[in-house]
């Protein structure tokens, strides 16, 4: 089976991804943005807790932010990804939409402007001032549902 392997970097964590059979389709070319609106919007934030408070935090935006976020409208889904790094956690939010006006419709205008609580900020370390967005080019998962 051909795999071709993607990598970005976000919020200085490198993400890693495999995707089996895609390679036709992920060739570097052009996609016209009304096609590729169509596909949505991902939000992206990234955090960095000291690895002691890493399962409380897990658990605070579980309850938190991340209940509100599938809560509101239009959202598609949500993925909290974890890694351990030494004696840091870091957590990847990645939020479906599918569009950015349905982004901005909970966020505002300040789309690239993260937005902490004060007891969020207890948690972590060298809070990240933006989100990013990206047009979602191809989906045979979650999102695509």
């Amino acid at each position: 089976m051909n795999r071709t392997r993607l990598r970005w970097t976000a919020g200085g964590v490198t993400v890693a991804l495999a995707v089996a059979g895609a390679a036709s389709l992920l060739r570097a070319q052009a996609v016209p943005a009304e096609r590729a609106q169509t596909r949505g919007v991902a939000r992206v934030w990234h955090g960095r807790t000291p690895a002691a408070r890493a399962d409380a935090y897990a658990k605070y935006i579980l309850e938190g932010d991340i209940r509100q976020i599938r809560s509101l409208p239009g959202n598609l889904g949500v993925q909290v990804l974890r890694r351990e790094d030494g004696g840091f956690t870091d957590f990847l939010v990645v939020s479906y939409w599918p569009s950015i006006d349905a982004v901005r419709q909970w966020a505002g205008d300040t789309l690239d402007r993260a937005k902490y609580s004060d007891e969020e900020l207890k948690y972590l370390v060298d809070p990240e001032p933006t989100v990013k967005h990206y047009v979602i080019v191809f989906d045979e998962g979650r999102a695509a549902r």
